[in-house]
């Protein structure tokens, strides 16, 4: 409730989250703003609702999972006409050789 008053915002209203990675802006609009106890400075919503705040190529080594933890956004009053949308170059995905695990497929018998 803390972060919610110290940007200006207030529970109940609308915002939309914005994120930006290497030139890419990210942005998901129309979420209420709900208090909860999270550490401060964080935020929590659901996916796949914000599954375009997180780039392509961000992905943990070794498992190549998408690194949904850790997005950096931040909060704006929601916007009329604003619509949720990717925009910028981002930068290009990885090859395969330097961030996913050579994984062998299980067998089961």
């Amino acid at each position: 409730a803390d972060d919610i008053a110290n940007l200006g915002l207030c529970a109940g209203q609308l915002v939309d989250l914005i994120g930006e990675d290497e030139g890419s802006v990210r942005v998901c609009t129309g979420f209420r703003l709900v208090a909860y106890q999270t550490p401060q400075g964080n935020a929590a919503a659901y996916y796949p609702e914000v599954n375009a705040l997180i780039p392509l190529d961000s992905t943990a080594t070794g498992s190549n999972c998408p690194t949904s933890r850790s997005v950096v956004i931040r909060l704006e009053p929601s916007r009329p006409g604003r619509t949720s949308s990717i925009r910028g170059p981002g930068k290009p995905a990885r090859s395969d050789d330097e961030h996913k695990s050579n994984v062998e497929p299980h067998h089961l018998s």
